[in-house]
């Protein structure tokens, strides 16, 4: 994952932040499918940050009434005998404990 310059303009230092992937989102639907955590990431001010972070996919039938994600999901598996295909996911992302000059912020970044 790259977070750009300007996306956080941060402290005068170096800031350790604990991000947390609040959750993925399986469209159209934005159905639930999981999330993670990174912690200690380091936001440099003026520079790009580069991380891995690690989530996990989950499918629970419960958030499917009508299965179509899992239909969807079996389908760019190649259950059916079509090609396989990529997973696409939506995803919201928060970042807790950043310090932007002197005031504490805990923003959310989503991406579709």
């Amino acid at each position: 994952m790259l977070l750009a310059p300007t996306a956080f303009s941060a402290a005068h230092h170096a800031q350790q932040s604990l991000i947390s992937l609040v959750q993925v989102f399986y469209p159209p639907n934005d159905v639930p499918m999981g999330g993670g955590e990174a912690n200690n990431v380091k936001f440099a001010a003026g520079e790009k940050t580069e991380f891995t972070f690690p989530f996990a996919l989950r499918y629970r039938s419960s958030d499917d009434p009508g299965n179509a994600v899992f239909v969807d999901l079996g389908q760019k598996c190649g259950i059916d005998g079509r090609p396989k295909s990529d997973i696409k996911v939506d995803y919201k992302l928060t970042v807790r404990n950043l310090s932007v000059l002197v005031k504490r912020l805990d923003p959310d970044l989503q991406w579709k």
